[in-house]
């Protein structure tokens, strides 16, 4: 903690857009990372975060956010206080649910949910237009409703190790699948 504490100080002089606290123990994420509200990228895996609090919300140029890695359950409410996100990786966490909330990042363009432990997936991701790659896979999906035809820009889906017994109709409107 006093190390991440150290960084994030170094940080506040250099201005730096990209910040980094990967693997460095931490249990929470720093209060001080607030303070931070230039950064474009910010790399948060591989720690043993339990919760991702409202203030990362004020980060708000934030393009790039990885949160793999980690011991996450739910995610907060507060995404669309993040206009500019496009990219987010919660990988290999133990996310159950998602947040109505995530609809609103329309820049999204790369999602990895995998390895958590997600049944459903919120019907706002329909909003999410600008998806190229999701990744669901190993999770215990066991249906994907028929929104699934609004992400026409998806390039990747893997939602492979999951509980699916049929794919929507829809799945045939994305013809950028490669």
């Amino acid at each position: 903690e006093i190390q991440a504490e150290k960084k994030i100080a170094e940080a506040l002089q250099s201005k730096e857009s990209n910040f980094s606290l990967w693997s460095a123990g931490l249990k929470e994420v720093p209060e001080s990372l607030e303070r931070l509200t230039w950064l474009q990228s910010l790399n948060l895996s591989n720690n043993k975060i339990k919760s991702i609090p409202f203030l990362l919300n004020k980060l708000t140029k934030l393009q790039w956010l990885d949160v793999s890695g980690n011991l996450l359950e739910t995610l907060p409410d507060f995404w669309g206080s993040l206009p500019d996100i496009q990219v987010l990786n919660f990988h290999h966490n133990n996310i159950s649910s998602l947040p109505q909330s995530i609809g609103k990042n329309k820049q999204l363009t790369w999602l990895d949910l995998s390895a958590n432990k997600l049944v459903e997936i919120p019907e706002t991701f329909a909003d999410l237009t600008q998806l190229q790659e999701l990744n669901l896979s190993y999770n215990q999906i066991e249906i994907l409703n028929e929104w699934l035809g609004n992400l026409n820009k998806l390039k990747e889906l893997n939602v492979s190790q999951n509980q699916l017994t049929k794919l929507p109709k829809t799945i045939g409107n994305l013809t950028k699948l490669e």
